[in-house]
């Protein structure tokens, strides 16, 4: 895979926050500045309070060897990876009173270079803020941060999708966000300074995109509205990180003979829709732009979690769900209530669409009709068919599966047909690899055999004994397991063994919890009891309803 590379370029301030409108200078004292000193921007008061948030308190100490330099090449004279150009940088965001600008900036230049590596302008992953913000422990929240912080955290835990844990403005505890987030989180492989040249810099954003990078901010910035930044007037107030998505060369000499173009994070009607431009002449230590600078190294996608069976809703946990056959009611507990189907139709949720979430279905096998609600209508199959849903080519769409016992054919639609297994064998396609993808098994009651299609064949369990396969352990592979009702025993072939339920039970394995990993769970018809290994009960259902369980 093409190795992609995102540089973060770091200096560290005390944080700092001030209310434009009742502690900064008047806006027209600042104005008479720029005219005297015939600079090329202009100020307007916002009348709101600006955060910076950068800590500096850390460097790494590297031979000059381990610094990217200047290659000695020319360079084009401009380049504009913003919405005005390439179109690969990600939309403005606002980190309004908290002192997060270091996570904001890491942040935005990662999504910018994800966007990059899948070349796709205009589409961005929305990735949390608030993650690192709530769970480096190294930086201070709110509080500020430094950049390295913020490289040291997307190298070993990296961030998740902006709904995982949404941003809030405030320091809050770092297990609120969604569970197992760093299991599939994105992370960078690893990262590089820069030599603190400003031909490094331009050569870096031109090679390798939007860049995170640092400035000093003095009084006058917090006022600037277009043009071309340059310090003009006020006091320094503290340190502030920002992203770099391209610049712009000038042969008259001006600004420096060129300037940047920058993303800031406090929103879009702050400056040009929440860009501004700043000179290169501000690469000094007047302003210490961009003095301290990381490549981020990024060139693996992290894997797709797995799609919780029964999960309607898509919050990443399994949800209870019942099918009435009487009524064709169908009842996603805390969800949705609806009529779809009739007595004799068979329950067959499943992805059908790939959207993550559980989508309605159901097979009439006297017309061997497969129903799956709002998505389509098809013919496939015949009366005495056992419906097997399930993903069998690893696209993330659930294909329709049958299993005939009478002749042992397993037919997936507009895929594969085959002879596998014989009356009275129970199909129990699964992921036993863990490749994304179902695999063919079967278990044989009478002699306890479990037989996978080109991959095992064991014993294990027998006559009475309910399969129950499922990822148990949370490795994305999913384990053999047995629920031995006379006894109440739930065996997890080389897990786990425990006593949970009885005779009248009906096994409802799945995540309920969205821990990843399936949990022990019974329906009891005459009562409607949920019951959990853990301890929980629910009430839900009655007799005569069927409980549905992927």
């Amino acid at each position: 895979m093409k190795r992609v590379y995102l540089i973060l370029i770091a200096s560290f301030f005390l944080p700092v926050s001030i209310n434009a409108a009742e502690e900064a200078i008047d806006v027209q004292v600042i104005r008479e500045a720029i005219a005297d000193q015939g600079r090329a921007w202009t100020a307007v008061d916002y009348g709101r309070t600006f955060s910076l948030g950068l800590i500096r308190d850390k460097k790494e100490t590297l031979s000059s060897q381990d610094y990217f330099t200047y290659s000695g090449k020319t360079l084009p004279s401009s380049i504009d990876w913003g919405p005005e150009g390439l179109n690969y940088v990600s939309p403005v965001k606002d980190q309004e009173t908290c002192g997060a600008c270091w996570a904001f900036s890491a942040v935005g230049a990662l999504e910018s270079t994800i966007a990059i590596l899948e070349n796709t302008p205009g589409d961005f992953y929305d990735l949390s803020e608030q993650i690192l913000i709530s769970c480096c422990a190294s930086a201070n929240g709110c509080s500020g941060g430094s950049t390295l912080d913020a490289a040291r955290f997307l190298r070993t835990d990296g961030t998740y999708y902006e709904d995982c844990f949404p941003y809030q403005s405030s320091d809050i505890p770092c297990d609120q966000a969604c569970s197992g987030w760093r299991n599939y989180s994105f992370k960078i492989q690893d990262y590089q300074p820069i030599e603190w040249t400003l031909e490094a810099l331009k050569e870096a954003i031109y090679l390798h995109g939007p860049v995170q990078s640092t400035m000093d901010v003095h009084e006058d910035f917090y006022d600037y509205s277009d043009g071309v930044y340059e310090y003009t007037y006020g006091k320094y107030l503290g340190g502030h990180a920002i992203v770099l998505i391209g610049y712009q060369d000038n042969l008259t000499g001006e600004y420096g003979g060129g300037y940047f173009i920058c993303k800031n994070s406090w929103g879009t009607n702050w400056g040009e829709g929440g860009y501004f431009n700043v000179g290169y002449n501000q690469v000094s230590y007047d302003m210490n732009f961009g003095d301290y600078s990381y490549i981020y190294f990024f060139d693996t996608m992290p894997p797709l979690p797995p799609t919780p069976t029964n999960d309607f809703n898509g919050d990443g946990s399994s949800d209870i769900a019942l099918f009435r056959p009487g009524s064709g009611l169908w009842a996603v507990r805390s969800i949705s209530r609806f009529y779809f189907g009739s007595p004799n139709d068979l329950p067959i949720p499943g992805d059908y669409n790939g959207d993550h979430t559980t989508d309605i279905g159901l097979f009439r096998p006297a017309a061997g009709l497969w129903a799956i609600r709002g998505i389509t209508r098809y013919y496939f199959g015949a009366r005495y068919d056992i419906p097997t849903p399930g993903d069998y080519n690893g696209d993330g769409t659930c294909e329709p599966g049958l299993f005939r016992p009478s002749s042992g054919l397993w037919a997936i639609k507009g895929i594969s047909r085959a002879y596998f297994g014989t009356g009275g064998d129970k199909p129990v396609a699964r992921d036993y690899t863990g490749d994304g993808t179902i695999s063919l098994a079967l278990f044989r009651a009478n002699t306890g055999l479990w037989a996978i299609r080109f991959i095992s064949r064991f014993y294990f369990g027998g006559d009475g004994d309910q399969p129950v396969p499922g990822d148990y352990d949370g490795n994305r592979i999913t384990d053999v397991g047995l629920f031995r009702p006379t006894a109440g025993l739930w065996a997890i072939r080389g897990i786990s063994r425990a006593y949970f339920g009885g005779g009248a039970d009906r096994a409802v394995p799945a995540d309920y919890n969205g821990d990843g990993r399936t949990g022990i769970t019974i329906f009891r018809e005459s009562s409607g009891l949920w019951a959990y290994a853990n301890g929980s009960r629910i009430y839900f259902g009655k007799t005569g309803d069927i409980p549905v369980v992927e």
